[in-house]
Parts: structure tokens; sequence; C-alpha cells
């Protein structure tokens, strides 16, 4: 525990009750699933399965819709359409997405993330 005998002189008391506010707990993003959006399974920083975590959304862009998946740990990925297998490209960032169809499902992939979701029906 600080006492006020242990700061610096320079320190008034009002000041050393700020750095104390500062090691209370801080305030947690709420749980990704109740943050709303659409469940989309994803395979992150390379893990094998995938799983339930993540979860779609999409928001409005002065270039059009923008598709941001969020990641359990606050990460995000952002898309927009695209003639891919998925229908879906990187919509910014230096790592372009890659996609693939596989038994009825699409998979996207940027870096070491993947997600997966049902294929489109363009009909």
């Amino acid at each position: 525990m600080v006492t006020i005998a242990a700061l610096p002189r320079w320190m008034p008391p009002a000041a050393a009750g700020l750095l104390l506010i500062g090691c209370g707990d801080q305030p947690k993003s709420p749980p990704i699933s109740d943050q709303g959006g659409e469940p989309v399974e994803c395979a992150l920083d390379g893990a094998a399965e995938f799983a339930p975590v993540c979860t779609l959304t999409q928001i409005s862009s002065v270039s059009g819709p923008v598709w941001v998946v969020q990641h359990p740990d606050g990460g995000f990925r952002r898309f927009v359409l695209a003639d891919t297998a998925s229908g879906f490209a990187s919509a910014d960032g230096s790592a372009r997405a890659r996609s693939e169809t596989m038994e009825g499902q699409s998979v996207t992939a940027v870096e070491n993330d993947r997600y997966r979701w049902p294929d489109r029906d363009d009909d």
C-alpha cells in the first residue's frame, strides 16, 4: 500500500489519489455473443478446428457495405463483396483474403485466420 509519506514531496495528495484510481479494476468489453451479429465459424491464429465464436455484422461506408467479422479477443477483419469463392475480399490491410469452397461451405482465410459460412446462392 502506498502511503502519503512515501510519495515525492513535489506530488500533491490529490495527484496521488488520481494515480491510485488507475489501479482499480478496468471495465471489460461485453462478450462477443452479447455484441450482436450473425455467428460465424472461425479458426483463429492457425487453429485446426473451426468454432462458432466469431460474429459477422454489416456496416455502411462511403464506398458501400462492409462486413466485419469480430473475434472473441476483440480483434476483427473487414470484408467487401467480391467475385471470389466465398463472395468476400479483404476491405483493408496489406493481407489479402484467399477463398475456396469445400463441401458446400465457403472458407475465407486472411493470414492465420480462417472463416467458414454456407455458400452464397447467386440464383
